[in-house]
């Protein structure tokens, strides 16, 4: 089989690809960068993993809620963490205004701020019930079930556990407290109004009316009223410019034709989607559990491998020792997933891939 390449086809797609690349350029230099509004816990969203819901909660209750971008936060009563991103003197500032009696909320297990140890929280369910005797929480009854939990210690008070490892900790830090939580997302606008999360983030940040509540973010770019194009030297506009030009003179100088239309034989296009499905039908038909169990060990030894930065023929149990020392996990867990073990039923080959899954969620953070 055989094409017959139409004159000019080639430079007209050349030059549409110029063009769409130096519009794209001219709207970075004059639009303005607005706030994503489809970002996690963004203060303004109303999509589902945004935290205006919670927002329009906290300020009905009373409270005044600023999202905060620079530290410190001294005219505010509470101040919420959901991803920390904040440098050394931040970090120096956020503890002294906590230690001077401020109450800090965090919801990122790995923030440096939280003094308690977190684990895996290996429970099932999908909520768990409040267990501790904190009076702020007295009208919590249960939340929904959290990825980590943490270990109360130094007269911390666990909460929504088993009275030592709770989803909620709450500890002193100097003469202010400090409040972690084991999953930033029960407080996204898609969960808020489960359980009993809504009152266990009024109970927290707005106990009662005129609490100001500082939702500490890192500084994000269009926040003001500039341009990226302002914001630039003129040398930075003018370069930019000159690469511009210089990206369409080249794409106007190869996409001019030296001859005639060149018939090409096309190969054969095999459909390997068919070819998976047809694999997946023959193990499935055959039983053989072991041989996918083995196949998903090995491909969660391989990414895990890559993420980690280890050579990619590494042996199980060097990538779950590794693993396990940067995230903080039990070395037990990423064995179970990288290490082959029995599958009697197809419901153990569904549980390995729930297991690699929630690894895969874990490690992420790394």
């Amino acid at each position: 089989m055989s094409v017959q390449v139409k004159p000019n086809r080639a430079k007209v797609g050349l030059f549409v690809i110029g063009t769409i690349g130096a519009i794209i350029a001219v709207i970075a230099l004059i639009a303005p960068s607005g706030f994503d509004e489809g970002m996690y816990f963004d203060p303004d969203s109303s999509d589902p993993v945004g935290i205006k819901a919670m927002v329009l909660m906290l300020e009905g209750l009373g409270a005044e809620v600023d999202e905060v971008s620079e530290l410190p936060i001294d005219d505010y009563d509470v101040a919420m963490i959901f991803e920390e991103y904040l440098g050394d003197s931040e970090l120096d500032a956020m503890n002294e205004w906590v230690n001077e009696g401020g109450t800090l909320v965090i919801a990122d297990t790995h923030s440096s701020l939280i003094p308690f140890t977190a684990s895996f929280n290996e429970d099932e369910d999908d909520s768990v019930v409040n267990d501790c005797d904190v009076a702020a929480l007295s009208q919590v009854g249960s939340i929904s079930q959290t990825y980590n939990m943490f270990r109360a210690a130094d007269g911390a008070q666990a909460c929504f556990g088993d009275g030592v490892d709770g989803q909620v900790v709450i500890g002193p830090a100097g003469e202010g407290t400090i409040v972690a939580i084991g999953d930033p997302e029960i407080f996204i606008n898609e969960n808020i109004n489960k359980e009993d999360n809504a009152l266990l983030a009024a109970a927290l940040l707005a106990p009662k009316p005129g609490m100001r509540v500082a939702l500490v973010g890192d500084a994000q770019i269009g926040n003001g009223a500039d341009t990226i194009g302002s914001l630039m030297g003129d040398s930075v506009n003018k370069g930019i410019f000159q690469l511009v030009a210089g990206f369409l003179v080249y794409v106007l100088w190869r996409a001019r034709r030296l001859g005639r239309p060149v018939s090409e034989t096309l190969p054969v296009e095999l459909s390997a989607s068919d070819l998976v499905r047809s694999m997946g039908n023959l193990l499935r038909k055959a039983q053989c559990r072991e041989q996918v169990g083995q196949l998903l060990n090995d491909d969660l030894r391989r990414r895990l491998s890559r993420r980690l930065h280890l050579a990619t023929n590494s042996s199980a149990q060097e990538v779950a020792a590794v693993a396990a020392e940067r995230t903080g996990l039990a070395v037990e867990r990423f064995q179970s997933v990288l290490i082959p073990s029995p599958l009697n039923t197809d419901s153990d080959l569904v549980a390995l891939g729930v297991a690699i899954e929630k690894i895969h969620q874990e490690v992420g953070h790394v």
